[in-house]
C-alpha cells in the first residue's frame, strides 16, 4: 500500500510539473488503505488474544483449577474489545470469527469448573479425559494442562458433557464418603479390642466380658452404617471391599471366653 500511495504521489507531482490540468485522484486508493488498515488490525487483536490463550494454556490444570476468575477476566476484556469493534462498525470476518471463539470459550467455563476433580480418583480422570474427550492415554492429571482442554474446545461445548461432568462429580463425591466410612471401618475393625475379667466362683476361674453391653451396641452400630453404604449407589465401586470389611470379619471377637 505504501508502494502504491508513493506512486500515487509521483504521478500527481507529475502533473503538477508538466502543466498537466486535471491531475489523477486517486478516490479508491484511500478506501483500499482503509480495508487494508482495518484488516491489520482485526489480525493484530486475533494474534494478541491466541498468543495470550496460548500463555494460558502452558499452565498446569492441578495450579489453574483454582483460579478460574483468570479465565473469566479473559473472557470479558476480550469481549468487551470485540463489542467495540461491532460498536464501531469496524468489523470483518477475522472479528466475526474472533467473536465465535469467545462464545466458545465463556460456554466451555462452567464445565471446566466441574471438571475441578478435588475428588478425582484416577477411574474418575480416564473417564473424563480419555473416555468423553478422547485425549491420549499419555495425559494424566500430573501432566494435564488448560491447554488440553483449550485444544477441543468444541467439544468442551457439547451439550452431553456438562450432565456427564456433574454425574462424575458427584459420583466421585458420593464415593469419598463410602470411602471414609469403609476406613472408619476397617480402623475399628483393626482396633477394637475386649476387655476381660477374671471371675472366680467354687473354684472354677472363668474370663468375662467387661462392659460387653456398650461392645454390643457398638457392633451393631457399626453393622448399620455397613448396612446404610450398601444401600448407596456409589457403593458398587467398594463392593469387594465391604465383604472384607466391617464388624461381621470380627465378630468372633465377641464370644464370651
Amino acid at each position: 500500500m505504501d508502494d502504491f500511495k508513493d506512486r500515487a504521489e509521483e504521478l500527481i507531482e507529475n502533473f503538477v510539473n508538466f502543466n498537466m490540468s486535471l491531475p489523477p485522484r486517486f478516490e479508491r486508493l484511500s478506501a483500499v488503505e482503509a480495508e487494508i488498515l482495518t484488516s491489520s488490525l482485526s489480525w493484530g487483536m486475533l494474534r494478541d488474544y491466541l498468543d495470550e490463550l496460548n500463555e494460558l494454556g502452558k499452565l498446569d490444570w492441578i495450579g489453574f483449577r483454582n483460579d478460574m476468575q483468570t479465565l473469566y477476566n479473559c473472557v470479558s476484556k476480550w469481549s468487551d474489545r470485540v463489542n467495540e469493534k461491532f460498536a464501531a462498525g469496524n468489523t470483518d470476518q477475522v472479528i466475526t470469527h474472533l467473536s465465535l471463539c469467545l462464545e466458545h470459550l465463556r460456554s466451555a467455563v462452567p464445565v471446566l469448573k466441574y471438571c475441578h476433580g478435588k475428588d478425582f480418583k484416577d477411574a474418575h480422570w480416564s473417564a473424563l479425559l480419555q473416555g468423553q474427550l478422547g485425549l491420549s492415554k499419555e495425559v494424566r492429571l500430573e501432566s494435564l494442562t488448560l491447554g488440553h482442554f483449550l485444544d477441543i474446545l468444541d467439544k468442551m461445548v457439547e451439550p452431553s458433557l456438562l450432565p456427564f461432568v456433574k454425574q462424575l462429580q458427584s459420583r466421585a463425591q458420593g464415593e469419598v464418603i463410602v470411602r471414609e466410612a469403609l476406613q472408619e471401618l476397617n480402623v475399628w475393625s483393626q482396633t477394637a479390642h475386649l476387655t476381660l475379667i477374671e471371675h472366680e466362683e467354687q473354684g472354677r476361674r472363668t474370663s468375662l466380658i467387661k462392659e460387653w453391653k456398650d461392645l454390643l451396641l457398638d457392633l451393631g452400630d457399626k453393622q448399620a452404617l455397613l448396612a446404610s453404604l450398601k444401600d448407596s449407589q456409589f457403593y458398587r465401586t467398594f463392593e469387594d471391599v465391604g465383604k472384607e470389611s466391617g464388624p461381621r470379619k470380627h465378630m468372633y471377637l465377641f464370644i464370651p471366653l
